[in-house]
């Protein structure tokens, strides 16, 4: 991944977790696959990955760090205080070192956002986190 090749990363982790990987390293594949989602523009996708990230049984603090971060910065792209503040919270309590996010994917997420808000309104962002912390609609 650190050469940019996105794609090929993908698949490894893709093929990872079809072969079956201990817990812990599922929450981790899934945050990876989330990174790689957002690299490639599709906020959709990687959102799912990263809900499902955080909703492992098996939550690493590096994985739910790295979901949460990325929720974070793409629910404040859209507008959803909220869920940014939920997310902000979860990736605060996960920092337990010195993790830290890409800077450039966390400025290439709004010009994402506005391309996918183009296309329709994401509404499954602010359901499935707010799913996970066992949270009704307000």
């Amino acid at each position: 991944m650190k050469q940019g090749k996105y794609l090929n990363a993908g698949k490894f982790f893709e093929r990872s977790l079809k072969l079956g990987l201990t817990a812990t390293y599922v929450c981790g594949a899934l945050a990876f696959l989330g990174r790689i989602a957002l690299e490639r523009g599709d906020l959709q996708e990687a959102v799912e990955l990263f809900l499902k990230c955080l909703a492992s049984p098996s939550l690493t603090a590096e994985a739910a760090f790295s979901a949460a971060g990325y929720l974070q910065r793409i629910y404040e792209c859209a507008g959803m205080a909220r869920e940014a503040e939920i997310a902000g919270r979860i990736a605060t309590r996960a920092n337990v070192g010195k993790l830290s996010l890409n800077r450039r994917v966390l400025a290439d997420i709004e010009s994402y956002w506005q391309r996918e808000r183009q296309r329709h309104h994401p509404s499954i962002f602010g359901r499935g986190l707010r799913w996970i912390l066992g949270e009704t609609s307000r």
